[in-house]
């Protein structure tokens, strides 16, 4: 190949790294949204680094931290969901085995919609923090 070729070819991948990906665009649409309502949980996403931070108050009273790491492939692909606080394996939560990865049904492969968005899992974790209290309180 000739050195105007690699040029070319340098341009054209330079300009592809510098567009964002459909992840990313959709991430940012997510942030737009949230920040418009979000009521008592707090919300922050990395569009660039296609992550977002999900925080509220579990029912022990602590603040519960997880992290959503989306593929490439979001909305078409489900997160994958961390817990990052409190660092113990919550009662009644389920984990893949050996990790802090949280298992949702609407996280599994078969149950996910490109529709959904992170709103969907924030009300799938909270409603799991539901059904941890009212098992406390039964």
């Amino acid at each position: 190949a000739s050195v105007p070729e690699l040029e070319d070819l340098h341009e054209k991948l330079k300009r592809l790294r510098l567009r964002p990906t459909i992840a990313q665009m959709r991430l940012q649409q997510e942030a737009r949204a949230f920040a418009d309502s979000i009521g008592d949980s707090a919300v922050s996403i990395e569009a660039a680094n296609l992550k977002a931070t999900l925080q509220f108050v579990l029912p022990t009273g602590e603040l519960g931290v997880f992290e959503a790491v989306c593929p490439c492939q979001y909305p078409h692909r489900p997160p994958r969901l961390l817990q990052l606080s409190p660092v113990a394996p919550l009662p009644h939560f389920r984990y893949k085995p050996g990790s802090c990865d949280l298992v949702l049904d609407v996280l599994a492969e078969c149950s996910w919609l490109p529709i959904f968005g992170l709103d969907k899992v924030l009300d799938a974790l909270q409603e799991e923090v539901c059904g941890i209290r009212e098992m406390e309180l039964g």
